[in-house]
């Protein structure tokens, strides 16, 4: 377990040391990574692969790989049959017909791979995730299912029987569910673009809330990281404490160590 947490710290490091300095970026990359809140009705439903398409996918899918059964709600089965379809038909999917296949699965999904390895790459989970009495669908990088942290690469609840997407991950925009309930995000524009974020999902809510920041910027040389916390969660160096690199990696290693695991089922089991 410690090898498995090393390397994930390691690869959080990485992706934070990487890239450009450009601060239009580097917000960019703050106003991208949460608070997306779009809505998606039942008419952006594909058809359903033909019985044919779906006979020639041979994954057997074996009983340790599922968790329990939960009824799953009408407007995720919408949702949940467009990524199946599109990982079914064809990594390369046309992205007005396949709405749900988002970047971070695309990122998944490896070129030219066969349609069971593409359903097996990634997973999904119906939860109450805030315990307000409505269901989440989380859908998980299941490629490294082995790992004990879950990547999030979508998640959405429901209001008034229409689904909304509350995260949307991708590589540089990692989120992760820590022990106690908050998200912990890791993205990065590139050098000393970096930030983790810590957020909460409130009861009834569609959307994150900010609950604190750690994040890098250059100091006025152009040239020296400096690493900054800020309390509300906003990514301002000018209304931020400038903090120790000792004290950023701290929170990243904490952040990393309380992680959680998100037992799912493959895409593939869905049908």
């Amino acid at each position: 377990m410690k090898k498995m947490k090393t390397v994930f710290l390691v690869g959080i490091l990485a992706i934070s040391l990487v890239g450009c300095t450009n601060d239009e970026n580097t917000k960019e990359v703050e106003n991208e990574a949460v608070g997306i809140t779009t809505e998606i009705t039942s008419d952006e439903m594909t058809e359903e692969a033909s019985d044919e398409q779906v006979e020639d996918v041979t994954e057997a899918f074996t009983e340790e790989q599922l968790v329990e059964e939960v009824e799953i709600p009408t407007p995720f089965e919408f949702i949940l049959n467009n990524i199946y379809d599109s990982l079914l038909l064809d990594p390369m999917v046309d992205e007005i017909t396949c709405v749900h296949y988002s970047t971070g699965i695309s990122e998944v999904v490896l070129s030219g791979a066969t349609a069971d390895d593409r359903l097996n790459a990634v997973a999904y989970r119906i939860m109450d995730v805030n315990e307000d009495e409505v269901l989440e669908l989380l859908i998980i990088d299941n490629a490294y299912k082995d790992n004990d942290e879950a990547r999030i690469l979508d998640m959405y609840t429901i209001v008034e029987g229409t689904p909304v997407r509350v995260i949307e991950g991708w590589a540089r925009n990692r989120f992760y569910m820590l022990e106690d309930g908050t998200f912990y995000c890791s993205g990065s524009g590139g050098t000393a673009c970096s930030m983790n974020k810590i957020w909460t999902f409130e009861a009834g809510a569609t959307e994150l809330t900010p609950k604190e920041i750690y994040f890098t910027g250059l100091k006025e040389d152009g040239t020296t990281i400096a690493f900054y916390y800020n309390a509300e969660g906003v990514y301002d160096a000018s209304a931020s404490t400038e903090i120790t690199e000792e004290q950023y990696t701290s929170f990243v290693t904490e952040c990393v160590n309380k992680s959680i695991s998100i037992e799912a089922k493959p895409i593939g089991a869905f049908k």
